[in-house]
């Protein structure tokens, strides 16, 4: 509850109220940012900031991708050297099926949509306004952009041959594209887990007792992970590219929420002063 001090309207008091402006402007201030405890947002967006970086991120990834021709200059298919591939990647060399890959191309836009889908019921059901959602969708957003920007600059210089490539009966000119040259570490799986683990984060921040957060996790992802089996299973990546991009989606996905916590606290208004005095206590306290 706010105490406002108590000022009365008359003549004598308006020496005091000018000698008092200080203290009333303090005082009008905290009662301006003051907020009850208990209601404070979980996570603070600069929209001039947030918003660019997600618009940036994005863009800079379609901009890799298409300009891949003139950036990956050297090509190995059809005789790339298959000592190469460790022992634990090896076993999916050559390895190619069109089925797999379409399944996982669904999926990954399963994954991308689901948080968002996720977060606009949650955002009915308990009832929040438009802004916290709008919040939540910037964070997933910038959480993606992240993503895909740092999976296009590893892929690019990694540039290593994805297991299909050694799979003679394919098409030659299908083996010798540039995309067959960005298999470290797996996009799909990075990105999917990505928004798993920040959709994950967002929603425990704003119900930190709620008895779903294991079902939202798992929900999440389990799917994430079976994005990354049909990433090894098509042909597209090795065992170790869909770890690595588990691993630095899942990293993204929990540093990206958590650089945007704002910090839990009250402020507290109280006047202060005996007689004619006029002031106000300003009390911050930390949750």
């Amino acid at each position: 509850m706010k105490c406002l001090p108590s000022v009365a309207v008359a003549p004598r008091y308006v020496p005091l109220v000018m000698k008092r402006l200080p203290a009333i402007a303090v005082t009008l201030a905290a009662l301006a940012l003051s907020r009850p405890a208990g209601a404070e947002e979980p996570f603070a967006i600069a929209w001039g900031l947030d918003l660019p970086i997600a618009v940036a991120g994005l863009a800079f990834g379609g901009a890799m991708q298409g300009l891949k021709e003139e950036l990956v200059t050297e090509r190995c298919a059809p005789s790339c050297d298959r000592t190469r591939v460790n022992a634990l990647d090896d076993a999916t060399s050559g390895r190619f099926s069109r089925d797999a890959a379409l399944a996982g191309d669904v999926l990954v836009g399963v994954n991308l949509a689901l948080p968002h889908l996720l977060g606009a019921v949650d955002a009915f059901e308990s009832g929040r306004p438009a802004s916290s959602l709008g919040r939540d969708t910037v964070l997933l957003a910038e959480t993606l952009a992240v993503s895909v920007a740092v999976h296009q600059v590893v892929a690019f210089v990694a540039r290593r041959p994805r297991p299909y490539v050694y799979a003679a009966s394919l098409d030659p000119a299908f083996l010798h594209g540039a995309n067959s040259y960005l298999s470290f570490y797996s996009g799909h799986t990075a990105n999917s887990f990505a928004m798993a683990t920040s959709y994950s984060a967002i929603f425990a921040a704003r119900h930190p007792k709620s008895a779903l957060t294991p079902a939202v996790v798992a929900l999440t992802h389990g799917l994430a992970a079976l994005e990354g089996y049909t990433r090894v299973m098509s042909g597209y990546h090795y065992p170790s590219d869909v770890l690595v991009g588990a691993l630095a989606g899942s990293t993204l996905g929990l540093v990206v929420p958590w650089l945007h916590r704002a910090t839990p606290s009250a402020w507290s208004v109280a006047p202060v002063g005996p007689g004619d005095a006029l002031g106000a206590t300003l009390t911050w306290q930390e949750r």
